[in-house]
């Protein structure tokens, strides 16, 4: 819709590890919601496939991807790095 409107640049943030919530650790003694995790993994995957094909169906279309998935999971990996 607001391609069609005019709109050609779009940031585009993937969703955050839900199963690494504040709430989801603490319920399971500081260990994440695999499940979850693979869910929101598998929908981020679903999310960039779609954004390319619009890039190369749609002229002009051009998106910047912040996969904070990513970056999530990175800092509870390892915190002592940040």
């Amino acid at each position: 819709r607001l391609y069609n409107l005019g709109a050609r640049k779009f940031v585009v943030f993937n969703l955050m590890p839900a199963g690494s919530n504040i709430f989801c650790r603490t319920k399971n003694n500081g260990s994440d919601e695999d499940f979850l995790n693979e869910a929101d993994s598998y929908l981020n995957h679903q999310l960039k496939y779609a954004l390319d094909g619009m890039s190369r169906d749609k002229p002009g279309f051009c998106f910047v991807y912040v996969n904070i998935f990513h970056m999530v999971m990175s800092m509870l990996d390892d915190p002592t790095a940040y």
